[in-house]
């Protein structure tokens, strides 16, 4: 990784070190997912919590074939109902 960003200005230095910052404030490992045929696929993201679908409501959005975003830590329990349910 270039460290030329050192060398800027204090004020950008906090702009620039923002882009660096690790994942915080509510901010978790986030999943925008979607089942296509019986498959379900998965994109990583960062998003706030608050932002995540539960299990129940994911489930209701993926079964009319739309994308919702599900937090990291509920993705083992959505691909269990989803196995349940046939989908791989």
């Amino acid at each position: 990784m270039s460290k030329a960003w050192l060398s800027y200005p204090r004020a950008n230095l906090r702009m620039m070190a923002g882009q660096f910052m690790a994942v915080s404030g509510g901010a978790t490992t986030a999943y925008v997912c979607q089942v296509h045929g019986y498959e379900l696929t998965c994109q990583p993201t960062t998003r706030l919590r608050t932002e995540c679908a539960t299990v129940d409501h994911a489930l209701q959005v993926l079964a009319r074939g739309e994308r919702c975003v599900v937090a990291g830590s509920d993705m083992a329990a959505l691909r269990d109902r989803l196995r349940r349910a046939g989908v791989q």
